[in-house]
């Protein structure tokens, strides 16, 4: 059994989830896996042994329940394919499960964008994880396989997959925040405008919090109509 089982799930990602399983797949005792969606022909994969792909029904909550599923290692770690991890990190992660006491561990969220904007952005977003215990998953979640199993795993929703796993997870033990960052791209602030993305997310989450159907949250989110 490796220590650590990085899992990343894709959709439609071209090269970069790829690039993000490579940059990481040399690392000693660190297991790779890209978890993929049926019908997804663009996203790249290799032949390479120390890279793992793995294929399930469309969804992230899906993909990444079947990419920890034939995963080996004692702790799971699940990374967005357009968020960047420094490896030297891995060796944090692996300390801080040895604490039986916490249940959950994320880090601190930056963006490849040094703007004025996208700094006050992830102030806000670590101010949130740490003073409300709500980190998302683009901030690189990490737990105890067996604690993972524990609680089911991703709940097979749309949308807010990672909040309910905070909530699950959090009711076992603490969560920690590591000083270390993540970097996770700019591009959908950029596309979608950073006051409107984030004004979106910010809907999004008050209507989970408040009790909103996963489903027509998703619904909302994206623009689709019943």
């Amino acid at each position: 059994m490796t220590s650590v089982s990085i899992i990343i799930p894709a959709w439609n990602e071209g090269e970069r989830a790829l690039a993000c399983a490579l940059s990481l797949s040399e690392v000693p005792d660190v297991e790779v896996i890209l978890a993929l969606a049926q019908g997804d022909e663009n996203t790249l994969t290799t032949e390479e042994n120390k890279v793992k792909t793995v294929w399930s029904a469309k969804g992230r909550a899906k993909q990444m329940n079947a990419g920890a599923a034939c995963s080996n290692g004692k702790v799971l770690l699940f990374l967005h394919a357009d968020t960047k991890l420094d490896p030297a990190s891995l060796k944090n992660i692996i300390e801080v499960m040895e604490d039986e006491n916490v249940a959950l561990g994320a880090f601190r969220f930056s963006s490849d964008d040094d703007g004025f904007m996208l700094g006050v952005i992830g102030f806000m977003v670590n101010l949130r994880s740490r003073v409300f215990g709500m980190p998302y998953g683009d901030q690189a979640f990490f737990m105890r396989r067996e604690l993972f199993n524990e609680v089911g795993g991703y709940e097979d929703v749309p949308v807010m997959e990672d909040i309910r796993l905070v909530r699950s997870l959090t009711r076992r033990g603490r969560l920690i925040i590591l000083d270390k960052y993540v970097v996770t791209s700019a591009r959908r602030w950029k596309k979608n405008g950073v006051i409107w993305n984030t004004a979106r997310n910010l809907i999004a989450l008050s209507a989970h919090l408040l009790g909103a159907d996963p489903v027509s949250i998703n619904r909302w989110y994206h623009g689709e109509s019943k």
